[in-house]
């Protein structure tokens, strides 16, 4: 499995890498093992097989049902022929478009989980700088009133004796 987040094609839930799963070699989509029909100890045969000769051979049952319904459309007498094998035909086609979907769908999920997960920290980024923002208005306003305060202290007005600056002073 690669780095990036893979679903399972039956239940669509993220498969970790750690966890029991396969991947069919039809449609290249992961399942876990308990969305499978194999018990353990055919699963585990699978990995020795995959480790023995590199190749996995396993098949999801969506793409073994179109492969026996494949071969099934030529049995029976050739009035029904026809009719089997456009059935089969538009079996295996759904199916493939269907495995088509599920591959997108998962697809689709994993960008959403990682457009949300990005979503999550820029509104993160954007609280902190809202109040960043506040703080500086906060400590702005009260450079202000200081500055204000200290002018009005030291306000020299032109003309004014300085006699009567003493005697305020007094």
């Amino acid at each position: 499995m690669a780095n990036s987040i893979i679903k399972c094609g039956n239940c669509l839930g993220k498969i970790n890498e750690n966890s029991y799963s396969i991947e069919c070699t039809k449609c290249e989509l992961w399942f876990h093992l308990k969305c499978t029909n194999l018990q353990r100890a055919e699963f585990n045969d699978i990995v020795k097989k995959i480790k023995k000769n590199g190749q996995n051979s396993w098949v999801c049952n969506v793409c073994t049902e179109s492969e026996v319904k494949d071969m099934t459309f030529h049995v029976g007498n050739e009035e029904n022929s026809g009719n089997k094998t456009i059935e089969s035909l538009f079996r295996h086609e759904f199916n493939s478009f269907k495995r088509e979907i599920q591959k997108v769908l998962s697809e689709m999920i994993v960008k959403y989980d990682e457009l949300q997960q990005k979503f999550n920290q820029q509104k993160e980024i954007n609280n902190e700088l809202n109040l960043r923002i506040s703080t500086l208005e906060q400590q702005n306003v009260e450079n202000i009133k200081n500055l204000q305060n200290n002018l009005s202290k030291n306000l020299i007005i032109n003309g004014i004796p300085k006699q009567e600056q003493n005697r305020h002073k007094q």
